[in-house]
């Protein structure tokens, strides 16, 4: 586009749009990186899930099986009275409550008491936490109760692709104390580490997770 002042010839060229911004600064890159960041696409894509569930242990007999609260709640629930019906802890301990002030009579109404109940598990081994928020406050009030209580190893339930950033978690919370866990991962109906991506529950959580861990490395 041209025109014309005080006599002279003016190239008015078109103010690009933010797309065509885009294209002219990506041109500005070498191709090695648009090719790093394929490979890392593939990468998380392949192996996403499979890294995030790889902390997953089969378990053994410890003194406390701890279900934590989360997305699938009945998997993980179910997952636990499994290990409880199989011998291997003879106490549940269920956390992710949002009332701390949860009476007793409020709690073996709650529909994870009542459902623990319905699966064999009687009501004297099930415990509460309503304390805890997030992952780390659940993994403090782990070693609290585990000092507590002297007891000195723990099975703790939660979904296949929270157990990378659970295991960096317990690392630094339960391992100083010198108390033993092992992970174990829940069976929800939603969860395929190989195709994460195609079910919108997984591939959600997938991605969320790996942005936490990589906010909890650079904070941590």
């Amino acid at each position: 586009v041209t025109c014309l002042s005080g006599g002279r010839t003016i190239l008015m060229l078109p103010e690009l749009s933010p797309i065509h911004r885009w294209k002219q600064f990506r041109c500005r890159f070498p191709a090695w990186i648009l090719t790093l960041e394929i490979f890392a696409l593939t990468i998380l894509v392949t192996f996403g899930g499979h890294i995030l569930q790889s902390p997953a242990h089969s378990p053994t007999p410890a003194d406390l099986i701890v279900i934590l609260g989360g997305v699938s709640m009945s998997a993980r629930l179910k997952k636990g009275a499994d290990l409880y019906r199989q011998g291997l802890a003879s106490r549940i301990l269920v956390t992710g409550f949002s009332d701390e002030s949860l009476a007793i009579v409020e709690w073996q109404a709650d529909w994870r008491f009542r459902y623990l109940q319905g699966i064999g598990v009687p009501a004297e081994a099930i415990l509460k936490d309503s304390h805890a928020r997030n992952s780390g406050e659940e993994a403090r009030s782990i070693a609290m109760l585990m000092q507590e209580k002297q007891w000195g190893t723990v099975l703790i339930v939660s979904d296949p692709p929270h157990l990378a950033r659970l295991a960096w978690i317990l690392g630094k919370v339960l391992q100083p104390i010198n108390i033993r866990y092992q992970l174990i991962a829940s069976n929800p109906k939603w969860w395929d580490a190989t195709k994460w991506w195609a079910n919108p529950v997984s591939a959600t959580f997938v991605i969320e997770e790996y942005i936490k861990i990589g906010y909890y490395l650079a904070t941590y």
